[in-house]
């Protein structure tokens, strides 16, 4: 399995991500991503 996680933009603290994994060359799952940076960081 590989999978492959491009950047696609970060707004108001919000940073989106796009993956997709890939067996034997074809797409099995893709999702959408978005994580927020805490407080502490």
């Amino acid at each position: 399995m590989i999978m492959e996680v491009t950047f696609e933009k970060t707004r108001r603290g919000l940073t989106r991500f796009k993956g997709v994994a890939l067996v034997d060359g074809k797409v099995v799952c893709e999702a959408t991503m978005m994580c927020a940076r805490s407080r502490e960081a």
